[in-house]
Formats: structure tokens, C-alpha cells, sequence
């Protein structure tokens, strides 16, 4: 889940005058379609199969909600411990790959001092606070799973 935490739209598409688009360059292989914008206060949730995500959630997902995905080759996330990092594009010098930026990452585990509830036993990893830096084990709690949160 990526929620706008600033309460201002974000173009996620979009660095400077030149259209290149978020993505996620570790833990997963997602990049976000060129036009996409989070509106303030809004919330996108990004699916391993968004088909399976929608089957399984059906009318829980809220209105205004938009599930993305599904991830390139069809990685999936470790159930032992991954870093998971969102990135914007940054400046690119000529000739050379572009420079990514990080937004926010986290290092999750299923060993405390996470919340070892959310590893196989019917719990999921819970952002408690979208404002707060995701890689602070104290901003995550274990929660019965839940579309948006």
C-alpha cells in the first residue's frame, strides 16, 4: 500500500519536465504507469495478481482505491525478511543510467522485534502511521489483513 502522507497530490509519473514514472527497485519489480496520481490523502495498493486481490477482497476495497500490478515475472515478497524500497527518478546525466531516489523502504523480518503474529499465523504486516518513516519497526503492528491499511 502507498498512501499520501503529505496530503497534496503526488504525480507519480512525473520528475521535473520529464515523464518517468515511480517504481520499486528492490523487494519487487513494479513501475507505475506513466499517468498515475494519488490524489491527497488517497491510498493505491499494489498486487502481486490484482485479479486474485479483487476476487478475494470483492466490495471490501474502498471507493476511490486503486489496485495496481500485477509485479514484473511474477516476483513475490519473502516470508522471512525483505527490504522493499519505492523510488522517483532523479537526475540522469548524458550517456549514463538515470539516478533513482528513495521515497521510503522498509526492512521487514518475521523475527522480533517485529510482530512475529503477522508470520503464518493469519496476520499481515500494518503500517500504524503512512506519515512515518516505514523502515522504524515501532510504525508496524501485526493486524488481520484488510485492503488500505
Amino acid at each position: 500500500m502507498l498512501q499520501d502522507a503529505v496530503k497534496t497530490e503526488i504525480a507519480v509519473g512525473v520528475y521535473q519536465t520529464d515523464v518517468v514514472p515511480w517504481r520499486f527497485t528492490d523487494g519487487i519489480d513494479y513501475t507505475f504507469p506513466m499517468d498515475t496520481t494519488i490524489p491527497a490523502g488517497g491510498v493505491v495498493i499494489l498486487a502481486r495478481n490484482p485479479a486474485a486481490f479483487g476476487a478475494y477482497y470483492g466490495g471490501q476495497v474502498p471507493a476511490g482505491m486503486v489496485v495496481f500490478g500485477p509485479f514484473a515475472n511474477d516476483t513475490s515478497l519473502s516470508n522471512g525478511g525483505e527490504k522493499v524500497r519505492l523510488c522517483r527518478a532523479g537526475d540522469q546525466s548524458y550517456g549514463k543510467p538515470r539516478n533513482y531516489i528513495r521515497i521510503d523502504q522498509v526492512n521487514y523480518d518475521d523475527e522480533s522485534p517485529w510482530p512475529v503474529s503477522a508470520d503464518g499465523q493469519g496476520q499481515s504486516l500494518t503500517r500504524t502511521n503512512p506519515a512515518a518513516y516505514g523502515n522504524d519497526v515501532g510504525n508496524w503492528t501485526a493486524a488481520a489483513p484488510s485492503p488500505g491499511q
